[in-house]
């Protein structure tokens, strides 16, 4: 009796590694991007002016945020979260409508940025789209958000898309500073306290 529980039990295990393997890496298949990707993150003076703002107005933000630039630098898109399913259809249809939207420029949205070793992110409009995607590691529709923009990249023409992956996480720079946050019960950081 003992042995087949064992069995049972080695099997269970087995089949839950697997599960966790597969949720972490997705299918089977090797994910490749066609369109170049652009690692980046907030600048050091602006995720000091956001926590600034955070602590003095209790500033909520929502991820994930995508914005859409043409290859003039007209800003043709923006959202902040995301709907399974309808990343695609979205992004084709202000691809098609091509009208500029309200928001920030093209220099105000890179020059928020830096790369990941801290170096200005010095890119211009074009060629083609330009996407930022604002993530967190924390925000799970970011990660949904993330395979849809891969996938519906690479059914665009080579070259078309850059993808601009702004790593907007305001909870871990504000603990970086030593702040303190609250997390809600549904899961979103609220910033409380940046001393």
């Amino acid at each position: 009796m003992r042995a087949k529980l064992l069995v049972v039990g080695i099997i269970v295990l087995i089949v839950a590694i697997a599960g966790w393997v597969l949720l972490r890496t997705g299918d089977a298949a090797p994910k490749t991007r066609s369109e170049p990707v652009i690692q980046a993150r907030w600048s050091e003076a602006t995720g000091e002016r956001m926590i600034e703002q955070a602590t003095k107005s209790k500033l909520d933000y929502s991820l994930p945020e995508l914005r859409v630039y043409d290859s003039a630098g007209r800003l043709i898109y923006r959202k902040t979260g995301a709907e399974p399913g309808e990343t695609a259809e979205a992004l084709n249809g202000a691809l098609e409508a091509d009208e500029a939207v309200s928001g920030p420029t093209f220099g105000e949205t890179i020059g928020e940025l830096e790369t990941v070793d801290h170096q200005p992110l010095k890119i211009g409009p074009g060629p083609g789209v330009t996407v930022v995607d604002y993530w967190a590691e924390w925000c799970v529709p970011c990660k949904i958000l993330d395979k849809e923009l891969s996938a519906w990249a690479a059914t665009r023409p080579p070259d078309s898309i850059r993808i601009v992956k702004a790593e907007a996480d305001l909870p871990k720079l504000l603990r970086e500073l030593g702040g303190k946050v609250v997390v809600r019960k549904r899961g979103e950081p609220v910033l409380l306290d940046a001393h």
